[in-house]
């Protein structure tokens, strides 16, 4: 791996999520607009954007991180393999990228989320506030910023760890057969949750979705959870999806992309 060709494929991979970007704003603003014109026709009322704000849009790029990222992370390890960039390359090139669309997101999630909430007369709401809403916290004393620099660092992880999940999925269709793949997915997918209902029963799937909201910190302090510890939770998570991804797609035969115009 050298810099030059790390470089090379986070730019391409940077270029090619652009769009990520553009989605954001679109489906906030453009939802506001559906849900305010649907309203007014079926209900005959005036137009106007009350009740219609978009909420936890951190918790929404979540779900568009990893969708992107099953979409595109294939496409990155192809075409490093064609531009002669090992695979090591194009899975630590990827973590980079996802790393800096997560930032922005979350920059966007910061000016989105006030202003749609503006826009339909309601309060900003953070999916990050299940580790403690904004009022409760200002209400124990915590400084404003750190409250919403809180906010901002977990919207950040959850991003990144969500897009780490899309290229470790796309790393296991890499790397298995197709029916294989879609076995092995639905089984990380739904395996423990089936599984530990089919054993024991309801009781412990409910005791081991309390595990893990304790495991990433999770109402730790009754309404208030511990970010730093759930921030540690998705670090962990993010670098067992990447070693995960890297350790599947090294022994995997190239898929280089054919040249163009042959």
């Amino acid at each position: 791996m050298t810099i030059r060709s790390l470089t090379g494929c986070v730019k391409y991979q940077l270029m090619r999520m652009k769009g990520t970007l553009a989605f954001l704003p679109t489906m906030s603003i453009g939802g506001m607009f559906f849900g305010a014109t649907l309203t007014s026709l079926i209900e005959r009322t005036p137009f106007t954007f009350k009740g219609a704000e978009m909420t936890a849009l951190d918790a929404f790029s979540m779900i568009m991180m990893f969708v992107f990222m099953c979409c595109y992370s294939q496409d990155f390890v192809n075409t490093a393999a064609a531009n002669g960039a090992s695979r090591k390359t194009a899975i630590l090139s990827q973590l980079i990228s996802v790393a800096i669309i997560s930032l922005l997101v979350t920059a966007e999630c910061a000016v989105l989320s006030p202003l749609t909430a503006a826009m339909g007369g309601g309060q900003p709401f953070w999916g990050a506030e299940v580790y403690g809403g904004v009022s409760a916290l200002l209400e124990s004393g915590m400084n404003i910023v750190l409250v919403y620099l809180r906010l901002y660092l977990l919207c950040f992880m959850f991003c990144l760890a969500s897009g780490a999940a899309g290229i470790m999925f796309t790393s296991i269709v890499y790397r298995l057969p197709g029916w294989i793949a879609a076995v092995v997915i639905c089984l990380i997918a739904f395996g423990p949750n089936l599984g530990v209902l089919a054993v024991f029963g309801i009781e412990k799937v409910q005791w081991l979705y309390t595990g893990l909201f304790k495991l990433a910190g999770l109402f730790a302090n009754g309404p208030t959870g511990n970010a730093a510890q759930g921030v540690a939770f998705f670090a962990v998570l993010t670098a067992v999806e990447i070693i995960i991804s890297f350790l599947l797609v090294m022994r995997a035969s190239a898929k280089p992309l054919p040249v163009k115009g042959e």
